[in-house]
């Protein structure tokens, strides 16, 4: 759909220019590590952002509303993102080796509509990883997402329906493509797994585009 190859490798030589640590070992090092860093960062960031909006929009609804129709309006109208969260959590539970023990799409308690539990399994490196990117899931899938509705909202031609069918999914998935503070704790729980053979990869790759 995208061929981002070509601007990676830009942003890789504009980093290396930009740092100005050189091109040998020691400097692909530093701009591996701080593609690392902004790479770890990112997630949460972003998370943390729509969590405080998602936050704010159910208090702005409680404010004019009341409670019960800002919880219809903010969880119940945009259940297609409630869905792809939680679904986000089981999937990358599943494929780290996590033992999903529970998934719900209707919770009645508190302002969040579902959740699910898991049980980490494995050893130790393993688990941390579970942990990590079983946290961040919804905000990669919730940009994915979000990427594949705007794709197919700009060259759709099935008429005027599909265009409102493809804002309200991309609405609800950036509704609820969030962090709470429970998943930004086991995102760092085991993020120190995740970023040794991520680190690893991006070295490599900023090597290949110098060699």
């Amino acid at each position: 759909m995208f061929n981002l190859y070509p601007q990676l490798l830009k942003l890789v030589v504009w980093l290396y220019d930009v740092v100005n640590c050189g091109r040998d070992f020691e400097g692909t090092a530093t701009v591996s590590g701080i593609v690392l860093v902004v790479l770890i960062l990112t997630p949460v960031i972003v998370g943390f952002i729509l969590n405080l909006l998602e936050r704010l929009e159910f208090k702005f609804f409680c404010y004019f509303f009341g409670y019960r129709v800002a919880f219809y309006i903010v969880n119940y109208a945009t259940i297609a993102g409630t869905i792809l969260h939680e679904l986000s959590h089981t999937l990358f539970a599943f494929i780290t080796g996590a033992k999903v023990t529970e998934v719900s799409f209707f919770d009645h308690d508190g302002e969040a509509l579902g959740h699910i539990a898991y049980r980490p399994q494995g050893p130790f490196f393993l688990q941390a990883i579970q942990h990590s990117l079983t946290a961040c899931a919804p905000v990669i899938m919730g940009f994915a997402g979000v990427v594949i509705t705007s794709y197919f909202f700009l060259t759709t031609t099935y008429g005027v329906w599909a265009q409102i069918l493809l804002i309200y999914l991309g609405i609800s998935i950036i509704n609820h493509s969030s962090m709470s503070s429970i998943d930004i704790k086991h995102y760092f729980q085991g993020i120190w797994a995740v970023s040794i053979p991520l680190f690893i990869a991006i070295f490599i790759f900023c090597r290949s585009t110098i060699s």
